[in-house]
């Protein structure tokens, strides 16, 4: 976390707590069995070129804080829908819409990153029900398989180019200023970590207690 925050403008924040996320069988079997070992055949990588990397998304409820562990029901509190269900392609850019579409950068896809500092751009929290001390930030699983750069932006993407599996991205295409990771399958990424750090907007958090998981099959 620390060492890939790489925003000279935004010094890094102190983690507080890092708790394990356990999804339902049937998530886990999906990636693993059926996406995972699928693009693992298919492409000759072991585990389907499996890498972790930073999402950031919407919190709108005290999950993460002072050892809260149950997850709430809120339609807009995105951080706990995807630990219960994972993530899914219909909520594409519905956080934080990249230049007023409804997609990202590179079409209609989960945009992870492995710099913790840019999934910070993503990860805000909805009062009142979330601490004013800390923010959030998922660790993934992500199934890259072989993986394709594109030379422009892409915004009607909704599928990988044929023959491959995702889209990564480095700085330096066009406007893009740090790297992006992009999956077209909701059986691609899944969320491993769920991190809780200091970035409120009242200075630093006092200490508080922590809890070992999450259970998003609960």
């Amino acid at each position: 976390f620390g060492n890939t925050w790489r925003h000279h403008d935004k010094q890094v924040p102190a983690v507080q707590c890092i708790y394990r996320v356990y999804l339902s069988e049937d998530i886990r079997d999906s990636y693993h069995h059926r996406y995972r070992t699928h693009v693992a055949e298919e492409r000759g990588l072991t585990d389907g070129h499996e890498c972790r990397r930073f999402h950031g998304t919407k919190r709108a409820c005290a999950l993460g804080d002072n050892g809260h562990k149950k997850l709430c029901d809120r339609q807009d509190c995105s951080l706990c829908g995807i630990i219960r269900t994972s993530f899914k392609i219909e909520f594409s850019g519905a956080n934080k819409p990249w230049k007023g579409l409804s997609t990202g950068r590179f079409g209609r896809g989960i945009y992870t990153s492995a710099t913790s500092s840019k999934a910070d751009d993503y990860s805000w929290n909805v009062p009142p029900n979330t601490s004013p001390y800390n923010k959030t930030m998922l660790l993934t699983k992500v199934v890259v398989g072989k993986a394709k750069k594109l030379h422009h932006n892409d915004p009607p993407l909704t599928s990988p180019p044929d023959g491959y599996d995702s889209v990564p991205e480095q700085p330096g295409m066009g406007d893009l200023n740090y790297d992006e990771l992009v999956v077209y399958n909701n059986y691609a990424v899944i969320p491993a970590y769920l991190i809780v750090y200091a970035g409120g907007k009242f200075g630093d958090a006092p200490r508080q207690r922590c809890g070992s998981e999450v259970d998003g099959g609960a």
